[in-house]
């Protein structure tokens, strides 16, 4: 029994029930967990790219600094707690991921029918297997599963970004209806600050984006790292941008929730993340620029919630980071790993959003296996459990039923190993008093192996 909620004056308590980051051969290198570029870098360090020093960023570094906002209260201090979202003590959910056509569109269309058969199958589906929350990409890079007024129809949708469905179809509209008609909750997953993803030395997928993208409108906002475009998290243009984003979706769709996965900062691996000038032109007084970029994140998770809470109470807002926060041996207060670092690596700092409330729920992708020396899920499970131990924070696990399909026999994932380990992992988070509940990357990989789909339907439905 749990759950303290500080600063709402009433103790909730539930039940504890059941509740990333390698990569398969088999799968699409853009397949990778929502977490797509963490290639299992507690194995080996990825080769670095060559290093290619083009931004589009214009900042003038004569600009003054703008003003440090002032801090938005947390949602303790402006929701009433009857009002907050009920979130799950029996997380039983999947990802559908939409970015090249992993799970959702098979391939992409504007038949509505297509779509809408696609869809009722998968929640057809995930209905039977007992999932009970379902997490559908609609804006894998500046771009939209949804009618919306600010970003482009994604081409993983249709096919060329821009272009909608046929007779006025609206996917997230239709999933909502169908995922709620099966008992099936239905949360946005969101990348903020993705714009490209082909890494094009050419920019052929930046230059082919409609000129209705604000990644076109606004060349300003963006920087080139590694072949692919981002938007400058230090922009307070581009934070309104991704709030306005969220909002557009909360405020005209019934969702019950909104979600990012561990995409913040990409990885400087290979090449620097090339904003200098927008650390001169909005430093905030702050002289560490590892510290500022962490900075730029926290104004964007922190705001968020409040905002959602004020349009929509019940409509839940949760991150789903890089497993490993630190380790150990460059923090004192990390764990006891050898890993990529979402504090140092992606500047997220996972845990303090997890422990200050900031979010519902968080769920660290623990994409290892039990036993791996670097990233020892059993190890991370626990740490992370210490680390929500008190607050009103939810842990959900992201577990790597994609690792399943490793076609090394020698693997710990090959075939029934890799089953037994995922049913393993879930007892680990069955038996947490803090763990509560799991979400499978991805629905092909949970729906294609019969194994593991037979021993998770067994679970989820007994």
């Amino acid at each position: 029994m749990r759950r303290i909620r500080r600063g709402a004056g009433i103790i909730l308590c539930v039940m504890m029930m059941t509740t990333g980051c390698g990569q398969p051969a088999a799968q699409l290198e853009g397949a990778l967990p929502p977490q797509e570029e963490a290639v299992e870098v507690a194995t080996e360090t990825p080769t670095p790219t060559p290093t290619v020093e083009v931004v589009v960023e214009t900042v003038d570094p004569t600009e003054e600094p703008t003003e440090t906002p002032t801090p938005t209260p947390t949602p303790e201090e402006v929701i009433e707690t009857a009002s907050l979202p009920t979130l799950d003590s029996n997380m039983r959910g999947v990802w559908v991921a939409t970015l090249r056509n992993i799970d959702y569109p098979n391939t992409a269309t504007t038949n509505s029918e297509s779509l809408k058969a696609e869809a009722d199958n998968i929640i057809a589906n995930c209905a039977a297997m007992g999932i009970n929350n379902i997490f559908l990409q609609v804006r894998p890079t500046s771009d939209a599963f949804y009618k919306s007024n600010i970003y482009p129809w994604s081409k993983y949708c249709t096919g060329a970004q821009g272009v909608a469905p046929d007779n006025d179809f609206d996917p997230l509209t239709y999933w909502i209806k169908q995922c709620h008609n099966n008992g099936i909750k239905l949360h946005a997953w969101i990348n903020p600050y993705r714009v490209t993803r082909d890494n094009d030395a050419f920019d052929t997928e930046y230059v082919n984006l409609p000129a209705s993208n604000p990644a076109k409108q606004h060349p300003e906002w963006l920087v080139r790292h590694k072949d692919n475009y981002y938007f400058n998290p230090a922009i307070p243009e581009v934070r309104q941008l991704v709030t306005d984003g969220v909002m557009e979706i909360v405020n005209n769709y019934d969702i019950d929730g909104i979600h990012f996965d561990d995409y913040f900062y990409p990885n400087e691996s290979g090449e620097a993340f090339n904003d200098d000038a927008s650390f001169i032109a909005y430093n905030n007084g702050f002289s560490n620029k590892a510290d500022w970029r962490r900075n730029n994140v926290n104004l964007l998770v922190q705001s968020l919630n409040p905002a959602i809470k004020a349009a929509k109470p019940n409509v839940a807002f949760g991150i789903s980071p890089c497993g490993i926060w630190a380790n150990k041996k460059n923090n004192p207060a990390g764990s006891d790993t050898n890993g990529m670092e979402a504090y140092n690596q992606l500047f997220a700092d996972t845990r303090m959003w997890a422990q200050s409330e900031w979010i519902d729920y968080i769920a660290p992708q623990l994409y290892w296996t039990i036993g791996y020396s670097k990233a020892d899920y059993a190890i991370l499970a626990n740490w992370w459990s210490n680390q929500v131990a008190g607050s009103s924070t939810r842990l959900y696990i992201g577990l790597a039923d994609y690792r399943t399909f490793e076609t090394d026999a020698s693997s710990d994932w090959y075939q029934d190993k890799g089953v037994n380990m995922i049913a393993r992992e879930m007892e680990i988070n069955a038996t947490s008093s803090e763990i509560d509940g799991e979400i499978h990357y991805n629905y092909s990989s949970l729906s294609g192996n019969q194994a593991l789909r037979n021993y998770v339907t067994g679970v989820y439905k007994n």
